[in-house]
């Protein structure tokens, strides 16, 4: 039993924990109880209420489970938190399994305020839920996939208030990966979220992303790293949509390793929107990299002629430069 007091307000608590079936079922439990008064030197005394929560995790095999729900009464103070949410019940509920190769795990939470009802306040609500899938087909190839909901709602029984909104996201995504060691991997990514709002439906969009990547190694004298992106927003209020493209690349080679390298990146990104326009950004970089290790034979120094250029397009104007800088960089 814990007990805690500061100045007003006291706090007591009990946990209780069961394990059961040889830790196949874990029970919890917790209580706990506060007195608080906001105004000692009035006369209306303390308020007092509880906050619980009860759960359990269960496992068999190759699947586990658990819940856990929770209740924080309304006139519920904490000592030790100060910026405390009273008035709030919530549930979490999860659910794994792995198979060898196979794994998947879903989880769920909902929480609410305004737990009594009173018409005279307003209602949130959340819900949150997650369901994920991983299949290692091979020793170099892999498969993902997952599902993602997020809601939110605010109501008022007494009708209107400016404070009422809701919204709710629903993403999928997948993945799918090569991995053939130190020498190369190749990842691609997708996702598509639709977000919806009675309230505010000029918010309502949808947004598919593609992302296409990987890593190229040759020993010490080469490795190279692109990256593509596709993007695609549209608002479906207003049925504007929004491209982007992304792509970038960065490497190095070795004209002699650890004495003579040219590292490089480079970056470009286009927007295409018939309410903002097109625009264009271009970036370039290059270092030749003298690493003088062999002639200081105190720590390690590095001399590096360095290179960048820019240029951005954006409604009609252009703007471009570029930057050359020597550079020496010593450790020891």
């Amino acid at each position: 039993m814990l007990k805690e007091h500061e100045g007003s307000g006291q706090s007591q608590k009990d946990m209780a924990s069961g394990n059961l079936f040889q830790n196949r079922l874990i029970m919890t439990g917790e209580v706990a109880q506060s007195y608080f008064d906001e105004n000692a030197q009035d006369e209306e005394g303390s308020q007092t209420d509880l906050a619980w929560k009860v759960g359990g995790n269960v496992s068999s095999g190759v699947l586990t489970a658990g819940a856990i729900y929770r209740r924080i009464g309304g006139d519920f103070n904490s000592i030790g938190f100060p910026y405390f949410t009273n008035d709030r019940e919530g549930l979490e509920a999860n659910v794994g399994l792995n198979a060898g190769r196979i794994s998947a795990s879903a989880s769920y939470v909902a929480s609410s305020d305004n737990v009594e009802d009173d018409s005279a306040s307003e209602t949130t609500s959340d819900q949150n839920g997650n369901a994920n899938l991983m299949w290692s087909i091979s020793d170099k190839v892999s498969l993902g996939l997952g599902y993602s909901m997020n809601k939110q709602d605010t109501s008022f029984a007494q009708g209107e208030s400016p404070f009422l909104q809701d919204s709710l996201t629903n993403q999928f995504s997948g993945s799918f990966n090569l991995n053939f060691g130190q020498a190369a991997n190749i990842s691609f990514q997708a996702s598509n979220s639709d977000v919806s709002s009675t309230n505010y439906p000029q918010n309502e969009n949808t947004n598919l992303t593609l992302n296409l990547g990987g890593a190229f190694r040759a020993g010490n004298w080469f490795n190279l790293s692109p990256t593509f992106g596709y993007g695609k927003m549209r608002n479906k209020y207003t049925n504007e949509e929004m491209l982007n493209y992304t792509s970038f690349i960065s490497g190095e080679f070795a004209f002699w390793p650890r004495l003579l390298t040219v590292s490089f990146t480079g970056s470009f990104m286009r927007t295409e929107s018939a309410v903002l326009g097109n625009s264009d950004n271009l970036n370039a970089g290059a270092n030749l990299n003298l690493y003088l290790d062999k002639l200081i034979k105190v720590g390690t120094a590095v001399l590096s002629l360095k290179g960048n250029y820019t240029t951005t397009k954006m409604m009609g104007f252009s703007d471009s430069f570029y930057t050359a800088m020597v550079q020496c960089d010593f450790s020891f």
